[in-house]
C-alpha cells in the first residue's frame, strides 16, 4: 500500500469534521470529510468527501464509509473507506483511511489486481 495523504480531526465548534489532503503524482486535493446528518439507511456513507475549488468554494467530491475489520491477534482495525470521484479524474480513486491512536488517519491506496478467471 501507498500512503498518499493523511486526515486530522477538526471541531468546527458545531460538530467535529476530519481535514487533510491527497496527493499523488497527478493531483492534490484539499479535502473535509463532514458528517453525513442525512443518512437515511445503514449503507448510506458516514461521511460526505468535499474539495475546495480554485475560487475557495467546498464541492461534494464522494463518501466515506466507517469500517472495522478483525485482525489475526483479535483487536478490530478501524478505518475508512473512501470513495473519490470528479470529472477531472479517469475513474473513481477508492482509498482507506487508517486510523491512529491520536485519531488522526493515514489514507493508503492499493493497485486492485484483475481477478483470475478459473474459466479461462
Amino acid at each position: 500500500m501507498s500512503k498518499i495523504g493523511y486526515l486530522k480531526p477538526y471541531n468546527n465548534g458545531t460538530y467535529e469534521e476530519l481535514h487533510g489532503e491527497v496527493k499523488t503524482l497527478s493531483f492534490q486535493l484539499k479535502i473535509k470529510l463532514a458528517l453525513d446528518n442525512m443518512r437515511t439507511n445503514e449503507n448510506a456513507p458516514d461521511y460526505i468527501v468535499y474539495a475546495d475549488t480554485l475560487t475557495g468554494d467546498a464541492i461534494d467530491i464522494g463518501a466515506a464509509w466507517k469500517k472495522s475489520k478483525r485482525k489475526s491477534d483479535g483487536s478490530l482495525l478501524e478505518f475508512l473507506s473512501l470513495t473519490i470521484d470528479d470529472l477531472s479524474l479517469p475513474q473513481p480513486l477508492n482509498v482507506a483511511a487508517f486510523k491512529h491512536g491520536d485519531g488522526s488517519y493515514e489514507i493508503s491506496w492499493r493497485r486492485r489486481r484483475p481477478q483470475q478467471n478459473d474459466a479461462a
